[in-house]
């Protein structure tokens, strides 16, 4: 079998022109969005396959899959499918992070001009790891720029019923990629180390996306990441907000959180930290969902 459709339920509170939207406004090579669906390439297991997501109806996603270079695409399709789950953070339970958000001054008027939006992730531990260097004090079109970069010089190029396609960079081709070649791509020395590093690391797994998982608090999550050289609290607590699915994480430090907080509450001015704990209290469990929704305020 060469094609498959999969229905893909999804809970009430999920809207998928929403998240579609969101993705339809972020810079990227790795997909391609139309009016109402998004289209991909993914490679499980060495083999590529094209999918394609759109709204059946209200609480149904319709998931296409078809086999670029595989005979039995059903070896796949659970994965694509907990691939697409994953990605849209279907499995959440976010009653309560609305319950909440709604009475409070800082969150409602994000959750009720993109209520339905789910934490887009990056199921890739190290696509997230490099996207969380690069963004590193810099903004996010810059950002952007150069991961688009990153992509198109060490990436995989598909090209599928006149359309292309690219994959995110495997972690061993930049483990042994030289600093001075990734420096051509326009980032800081230092960052190319970084990435490196970091790419070293999944290769070694030294850190994997299940040892992540196996935490029982974020703080052990966040030490584990930080003895990576060049990961700090924020890019650590990033990777564990965007591909680890902690509902606590909480880059605290982040400038476009700061902004957020300052539009969201009419303050004069960006608050301290001290303030923004102060602020983020009530959000105690869901500081991951709050900062997303903050964020996608300004963006």
């Amino acid at each position: 079998m060469k094609s498959k459709q999969v229905i893909i339920e999804c809970p009430n509170d999920f809207s998928f022109s929403v998240n579609l939207e969101y993705l339809r406004n972020q810079e990227d090579a790795l997909y391609i969005t139309d009016k109402n669906s998004i289209k991909k390439i993914l490679v499980i297991e060495g083999d590529k396959l094209f999918i394609r997501i759109w709204e059946v109806k209200k609480g149904q996603l319709s998931l296409e899959i078809k086999a670029i270079d595989l005979e039995n695409i059903n070896l796949h399709v659970e994965k694509v499918t907990n691939y697409v789950r994953d990605w849209f953070d279907l499995d959440t339970n976010v009653t309560h992070f609305y319950h909440m958000a709604r009475k409070d001054k800082f969150l409602k008027d994000s959750i009720t001009k993109f209520y339905g939006l789910r934490i887009i992730g990056i199921p890739d531990l190290f696509e997230t790891f490099v996207w969380a260097v690069l963004g590193q004090q810099i903004n996010l079109v810059f950002a952007s720029k150069l991961k688009d970069r990153f992509i198109k010089k060490y990436g995989e190029r598909t090209v599928y019923n006149g359309e292309e396609y690219w994959n995110f960079p495997s972690p061993k081709e930049i483990a042994s990629e030289d600093v001075d070649e990734l420096f051509k791509i326009g980032m800081s020395r230092r960052k190319c180390e970084y990435i490196k590093e970091v790419a070293m690391a999944v290769v070694n797994r030294k850190i994997t996306k299940n040892m992540l998982k196996s935490f029982s608090d974020i703080e052990s999550a966040v030490n584990k990441l930080i003895e990576i050289k060049g990961i700090g609290p924020w890019t650590a607590h990033y990777v564990l907000l965007r591909c680890v699915r902690y509902s606590d994480a909480f880059p605290i430090n982040d400038v476009g959180l700061h902004n957020a907080i300052k539009l969201a509450g009419n303050l004069e001015e960006k608050p301290p930290i001290d303030k923004i704990r102060k602020i983020a209290a009530p959000w105690k469990g869901y500081e991951a969902y709050a900062t997303f929704y903050l964020w996608r305020l300004i963006y």
